[in-house]
């Protein structure tokens, strides 16, 4: 009975620390003027497809805030200098966020992703020009795939390598339709988040 005690008590202590050392994002609150918050600027041009048109944004950012370690972290983006099939294009972001979830692996990790909405109204990312328009929509899919590496005591860079994003299409340049099978690339410098 004894012996039995031990074994249970020594899988229990080998569970929680398994339980303890799953990654989770984290906000370094006392290494970064930012406090609670996380800001990122774009490392690369972030490129969207959908179907056989292509999206190019020279400039991209995510921001968010995060008050605890969590396995969950929303982080809210915003696209400037964009082109819509070559020509120069409009964006906009209403309502919408991207949602990593459950990192896993290390010291690089992946995580799943979301579009969700965030705020009032229906989520919209709009990229438009005269004559059309291209706008991803919140899905309940989980995306395939995120990658994020720390680069710092209160740094690290996330690279979006997205399938599957649900999104309506409108105008001379792509035709009338909707689809889900949009695909997302780009990556980020984060300050003041980390994954531990």
């Amino acid at each position: 009975m004894a012996r039995t005690k031990l074994l249970l008590g020594v899988v229990a202590v080998v569970f929680g620390l398994a339980v303890a050392a799953a990654p989770a994002f984290a906000v370094h609150k006392y290494e970064t003027p930012l406090g609670h918050a996380f800001a990122g600027e774009a490392r690369l041009t972030h490129v969207f497809r959908f179907e056989k048109v292509f999206v190019e944004c020279e400039a991209a950012a995510v921001s968010g805030e995060l008050a605890a370690p969590a396995t969950a972290v929303t982080m809210v983006p915003h696209y400037s200098s964009c082109k819509l099939g070559g020509t120069l294009a409009s964006a906009s972001v209403t309502a919408c966020a991207y949602e990593l979830l459950e990192p896993i692996g290390g010291p690089i990790f992946e995580a799943k992703m979301k579009v969700v909405n965030h705020g009032s109204g229906s989520c919209e990312i709009t990229f438009s020009q005269i004559g059309c328009s291209v706008t991803v929509q919140s899905s309940t899919s989980q995306l395939s795939k995120i990658r994020a590496e720390d680069t710092g005591v209160a740094s690290m860079w996330v690279a979006f390598e997205v399938k599957g994003l649900k999104y309506v299409h409108s105008g001379t340049c792509t035709g009338f339709g909707t689809g889900t099978d949009g695909e997302y690339k780009g990556s980020v410098n984060i300050e003041g988040m980390i994954i531990n």
